[in-house]
């Protein structure tokens, strides 16, 4: 049986996102907590499917719980996912970066957050070199401006070479935009493309646009 843990100080915010989990989960137990000291101490009496967590909140915000889950019980806090008005703070981007922790910034829509739930259940961060843990990249990780990557052409070659260094400027399910200087990429060209903060191979892409301007290229990639 699928359980759900809500961790947020709000009770109006707990008491949507249990309406909204008991409705799409009938069979699911829920419960929550108002902090992460609370949770912590559920934890220790029961496992869970999946942790929603707010970042701010009294006692024990969502980034030292999770450190605290990380160190008392390691498998436990790989289900965690922070939802939060808080998940663009540059600090708590980087958080979710180096722990690879999927995010959902407030306020939502129910579609939204439902979405953001099954795909959860649906791939988790450790199947990362499979396409679903691709997948699950695109659709939750928030990477931090400039982000470095490798396009590895598969099909023909970059500029002679066997790939090129590019820096990510925007970056979605769909695709993403990348910006590198001295070398021009075709439209049309495939490649693959290494993030360099994973370490792992996203699925291919195709370039679908692409300028040269003052020895800079900027372009914008479709994921196939």
């Amino acid at each position: 049986m699928r359980s759900f843990l809500i961790v947020d100080d709000s009770k109006i915010q707990i008491e949507l996102q249990e309406a909204l989990l008991r409705h799409k989960y009938p069979n699911a137990f829920v419960t929550s907590a108002l902090n992460g000291m609370e949770a912590l101490e559920m934890i220790n009496r029961m496992e869970y499917t999946v942790i929603l967590s707010d970042i701010a909140m009294p006692v024990m915000d969502g980034i030292e719980f999770h450190k605290r889950l990380k160190g008392e019980t390691p498998f436990m806090a790989r289900r965690v996912a922070f939802i939060s008005s808080a998940i663009d703070d540059p600090a708590t981007t980087s958080y979710l970066l180096d722990e690879w922790l999927p995010g959902l910034a407030k306020p939502f829509d129910n579609r939204e957050y439902l979405d953001f739930v099954e795909t959860i259940l649906s791939s988790e961060a450790r199947d990362l070199p499979s396409e679903q843990g691709n997948a699950y990249l695109r659709r939750h990780t928030r990477l931090k401006a400039d982000e470095k990557c490798m396009l590895e052409p598969v099909d023909a070659p970059i500029a002679a070479s066997n790939g090129v260094i590019a820096k990510i400027s925007d970056y979605s399910e769909e695709g993403l935009g990348v910006k590198c200087s001295g070398t021009k990429l075709p439209i049309g060209l495939r490649v693959k493309v290494f993030i360099d903060t994973f370490n792992v191979a996203m699925k291919g892409a195709e370039v679908v646009w692409s300028e040269f301007v003052g020895g800079n290229n900027r372009a914008g990639l479709q994921w196939i």
